[in-house]
């Protein structure tokens, strides 16, 4: 389960600046809540988004997670059953978007563990993602996770579908790509590191995974 990323590690690549930048003149505002915690994003917060529209890629501002009637977020969605969901099942044809990320944050399911998975070689990589318009008109996302492969599954038994590539992420929003094959894909180069315990910060009890 995906519950928090970050767009920097150390700092923020010129690529994440340039997203930045572009939605913050679509929001109005410098988007600094996506700041707030040294780049971490968490559910609820405003983050930079790709989608494909008009047939040109576009960065857009959205908020993390669904609302529901019973007040909870839904914040991830499973690979493997999204498509035989109805919450989700229009949306993968039509409304798929990347979420730019430096990394983001597991914790390990035997001691809790904070863990940052970032990639070994490259500045940063994509969350896969579906998103929907909500009452209010504002764009809101879910990240699409599958089961933990490899190392992955030492920290936790689900992780977030990785795009690594600008191919990918191109793949991906424009339609080329099946969810089925998105989830079959096993993306090397990965680091996992462990993080000191004051950066533990837990809090899920309003989120859940559909």
């Amino acid at each position: 389960m995906c519950c928090r990323y970050t767009l920097m590690v150390g700092k923020m690549n010129e690529n994440l600046e340039r997203i930045v930048g572009l939605c913050s003149k679509i929001a109005g505002t410098t988007m600094s809540i996506i700041l707030k915690n040294d780049g971490e994003i968490r559910p609820n917060d405003a983050a930079p988004a790709l989608i494909k529209a008009e047939g040109r890629i576009r960065a857009v501002p959205m908020r993390w997670g669904f609302e529901q009637d019973n007040g909870r977020l839904l914040i991830n969605a499973r690979g493997e059953s999204a498509a035989e969901r109805v919450t989700f099942r229009g949306l993968i044809e039509k409304n798929r978007c990347a979420l730019p990320a430096a990394g983001y944050y597991e914790w390990r399911d035997a001691d809790h563990l904070k863990h940052l998975i970032s990639p070994a070689d490259a500045e940063g990589f994509y969350l896969a993602g579906l998103y929907r318009m909500d009452e209010a008109g504002r764009m809101r996302f879910v990240v699409l996770t599958r089961d933990a492969y490899g190392e992955h599954a030492r920290i936790h038994a689900r992780m977030p579908l990785v795009l690594v590539s600008g191919d990918q992420v191109r793949a991906w929003l424009s339609g080329s790509i099946s969810l089925d094959a998105l989830v079959a894909l096993a993306p090397e180069g990965l680091s996992i590191h462990p993080l000191a315990p004051e950066q533990m910060s837990m809090d899920f009890g309003d989120q859940s995974e559909a």
